[in-house]
Formats: structure tokens, sequence, C-alpha cells
């Protein structure tokens, strides 16, 4: 069972965070499939918030790109490739925690 939820959010947030087009009810698909895999939550805070601080920057950038007319592909580039980091940083950290009988007890 662990495997089949692991699997399925690997293969949703990487769908996510390899499509074109990047909206908020995408991160929806994954988010509840985050809460069934991850048991230990300190494991993912670093690279939850990674991912928190990469989004808003590229909304930041791009709402200057779409509204503003800046001049700010390149920049948004860099964030595009930073934001798909987190992501991939993100998956990495949920699937690779161990399954709760694995855990060592508390000392």
């Amino acid at each position: 069972k662990d495997d089949i939820d692991k699997c399925a959010l690997a293969q949703t947030l990487l769908f996510v965070a390899a499509n074109k087009v990047c909206t908020a009810q995408y991160f929806l698909w994954w988010l509840p499939l985050l809460l069934v895999v991850v048991d230990d939550w300190r494991l993912i805070l670093r690279p939850l918030r990674n991912w928190v601080l990469s989004c808003g920057l590229w909304l930041v950038v791009a709402y200057g790109l779409e509204f503003r007319g800046l001049p700010v592909h390149m920049l948004l580039w860099g964030c595009s490739l930073l934001f798909f980091r987190a992501n991939v940083d993100l998956l990495i950290s949920a699937v690779s925690s161990p399954p709760p009988e694995a855990k060592a007890p508390p000392q």
C-alpha cells in the first residue's frame, strides 16, 4: 500500500511540475497524496518551505511580466527552474521517508 501511495504522489507531482501551465488548482491534485504519504512532517519541512518560497518568487516575477509588461523573461525562466527543483526536492523528501514500521523507537 505504501508504494502505491508514493507512486501516485510521484506521478501526480511530476505531471504538475512538468506541465506548461501552472495554476493553483493543480497543486490540489497532489497535496492530499502528500498528506497520505508523509508520516513525519519534520523530514519535509525544509523542502516544503523551499517549495512555498520558490512558488511565491515565481508568482511575483510572472506578475511583473504579465501585468506590468516588464522584460523579465530570463528571470522568469530561472525562477521556473528553481520552482521545478523545489518540486523535485519535495517529492524526493516525501517518498524517501522510511515507512512507519521501519522507524527507530523514540529515545
